[in-house]
């Protein structure tokens, strides 16, 4: 998901722990500071394995004291919140992303949105359900932009050609 649908999402209304879902229908304007619709006006349900859904719980229990200790309303529920209530920050998320060393990499919020697509596609996952996983109206972004060849993708194609038997 992108990072404004992500600060967007409230975890009572649109995070589904018994299904395993979270629906996104929802963007952060942080210019205007509003919710409006996605950037493609589209909804979409997404799927999170036991992993994702461990750590949601875990940022609502974070989010639960944070609302005590700063005072702010009960009914403000979005999942990634400033002291203040407001959504985090792009800039404050990046700062602390830059921080980490992950084999030499600039490691900023974008990426895991890269690294989930690179490895649905390495996974053999049907472009066109990555594409209304992640939010993409159609499968062109990901035909130029995601489909490049990994590491992993050229090993794959050396042991096949490396097992193919001519007669």
């Amino acid at each position: 998901m992108r990072f404004n649908e992500m600060v967007a999402l409230d975890y009572v209304e649109d995070i589904d722990l018994e299904n395993m879902t979270i629906h996104i229908h929802k963007n952060y304007d942080f210019n205007n500071n509003i919710i409006t619709t996605t950037k493609t006006e589209d909804d979409r349900t997404i799927y999170i394995n036991d992993e994702i859904k461990s750590l949601i719980q875990e940022q609502i229990k974070v989010d639960l004291a944070k609302k005590m200790k700063f005072n702010i309303k009960r009914d403000n529920n979005l999942l990634f919140k400033q002291k203040n209530g407001k959504p985090i920050l792009l800039r404050v998320v990046n700062r602390h992303l830059k921080k980490l060393d992950i084999n030499g990499k600039n490691i900023s919020s974008h990426i895991f949105r890269h690294t989930f697509i690179t490895m649905m596609i390495e996974n053999k996952v049907d472009i066109h359900l990555i594409a209304k996983h992640v939010g993409h109206s159609n499968i062109k972004m990901i035909m130029e932009v995601y489909s490049h060849f990994s590491n992993h993708m050229n090993e794959e194609l050396k042991d096949a050609i490396g097992n193919l038997k001519i007669i």
